[in-house]
């Protein structure tokens, strides 16, 4: 054979040989690192309900859990969803914080979404390492609203929750999250219903299960005003001997946030009805003579009604636990709280005989009025009704409850 064809086939030879051995060596790096799986669930950390404040950014709204096994993984897409339109139109965006951190890693959008968008749909994509979710630990992240002002079409008194759909939505075909591992370098899939863990992306889940279950966050309520404190305002100390006589037994400063919702004036806090809880112990006081009053004003006052646990009016004297119940507040006090400031309210009794026997004491709170599930006023619900008010009705709303850390707020206690 010809030396020169010879040397050109041995080369042509080696050359082949290279090429499948580095095809060969990829495919075995590719295949020596699987792709990992990441499930993501509801954070343990409960989150309590908000009265999320138009024009201004919220507290912590929802907290997701990410946890990744096999290698890290990036988070890369997440589409969060407010199942409610006229809540979903309040809000400008979703910021989406790592635990302690001053500045979101990510904003979620509606336009977000691309040009094929829903109304109530969120979406953020997430810069390369903004979320790293290392193998084996649980990543909690946190959701807050920036809400819009009530001139950009904030509505009050709107309640709503924010989901992780466990399904694919319309607008993508890549699922609520998307996410990629960072040593394998591939895209993980959604959740395909074998109950085995291949590079998939599990929601609602913890651990590897052929079924997504949708993440839902606790229900928050738009507001135009808030309450930002309510506390006891009396300047008598704890241990003061139990007065006599018509006496301003209960005091409480109610402070309201300052906000620009503008939109048919300011809006105010506006107090409607209330249930004061009456602790006493040999003492009495006479069931007809219970007034409520501004104190800033204390020729308005409000006539209220001594009434027993179960309901029942209380008429003549009274003595031990009972309620008084103040209702129609809102045409005879006053009873408004501008943004930005406080005003205090007095409960005043007429107590007809401090001391009955031995020790005697006597003290006034306010009781049952953080829940958000109460939607009646009345003994055995809330104690407390304010209105979100302004001068239009688009833009005003009732509350039966009052978001705060204390579900009993107690003024002076009285002791002879």
């Amino acid at each position: 054979m010809n030396r020169r064809i010879y040397v050109s086939l041995l080369a042509m030879v080696v050359a082949f040989m290279t090429v499948s051995e580095t095809a060969s060596a990829q495919r075995f790096r590719t295949q020596s690192v699987p792709t990992g799986n990441l499930y993501v669930s509801l954070s343990t950390t409960p989150v309590r309900n908000r009265q999320v404040l138009g024009g201004q950014l919220s507290a912590e709204l929802m907290r997701l859990r990410f946890k990744a096994d096999v290698e890290p993984i990036y988070v890369t897409n997440l589409q969060l969803t407010v199942p409610s339109n006229d809540a979903a139109a309040s809000i400008d965006r979703l910021e989406l914080y790592k635990l302690g951190a001053t500045v979101p890693f990510a904003t979620a959008t509606i336009a977000g979404c691309g040009t094929t968008t829903i109304s109530y749909i969120f979406c953020a994509k997430i810069e390369t390492q903004k979320l790293l979710i290392p193998k084996d630990q649980n990543i909690d992240i946190a959701v807050r609203a920036l809400m819009k002002s009530d001139t950009d079409g904030a509505l009050p008194g709107k309640k709503f929750h924010i989901l992780l759909v466990e399904g694919i939505p319309s607008i993508t075909v890549n699922g609520s999250v998307s996410a990629r591992g960072v040593l394998s370098k591939q895209n993980l899939k959604p959740n395909d219903g074998d109950a085995l863990a291949e590079g998939e992306i599990f929601i609602g889940r913890t651990s590897v299960n052929p079924t997504n279950v949708r993440i839902t966050g606790p229900t928050h309520a738009t507001v135009l005003s808030k309450i930002t404190s309510i506390t006891n305002a009396n300047p008598d100390a704890n241990g003061t001997s139990v007065p006599t006589g018509v006496s301003p037994i209960g005091q409480f400063k109610i402070a309201a946030a300052p906000h620009g919702n503008s939109l048919n004036g300011l809006n105010r806090v506006t107090l409607a009805d209330i249930i004061f809880t009456v602790s006493s112990a040999n003492v009495q006081m006479d069931g007809t003579k219970f007034k409520m009053y501004n104190k800033a004003d204390q020729n308005s006052t409000q006539n209220c009604s001594a009434i027993n646990t179960t309901g029942a009016t209380l008429a003549g004297i009274v003595s031990g636990s009972f309620f008084v119940q103040c209702t129609g507040l809102t045409g005879n006090i006053v009873n408004s709280i501008d943004q930005g400031s406080d005003q205090t309210f007095v409960l005043q009794g007429t107590v007809t005989n401090p001391m009955v026997g031995g020790s005697s004491a006597l003290q006034v709170s306010l009781q049952d009025f953080t829940s958000l599930e109460n939607t009646t006023f009345g003994f055995n619900t809330s104690h407390f009704g304010w209105i979100d008010r302004d001068n239009g009705s688009s833009t005003t709303a009732k509350h039966l409850w009052v978001e705060y850390p204390q579900t009993s707020v107690r003024s002076t206690a009285y002791a002879s």
